[in-house]
């Protein structure tokens, strides 16, 4: 899957619970909005160990031929 080799991994360890705060301010997209914090701390924690870092986000760069 695409999402399992990232090419780009950026140490977010500074501003997660700013991203959580953000995340919150949609409340109408969540039911439970606390197990979907539990699920993103869990992946960006995941992502982050593999580089050392406490939280990380993940990315691919894509090329567009123009």
């Amino acid at each position: 899957m695409q999402w399992e080799n990232p090419q780009i991994v950026v140490d977010i360890s500074d501003t997660m619970d700013l991203k959580i705060k953000a995340l919150a301010c949609h409340a109408s997209q969540f039911s439970d909005f606390s197990a979907v914090e539990a699920r993103v701390r869990e992946r960006s924690r995941q992502l982050g160990q593999a580089k050392g870092y406490a939280y990380a986000e993940a990315f691919d760069r894509i090329v567009i031929p123009w």
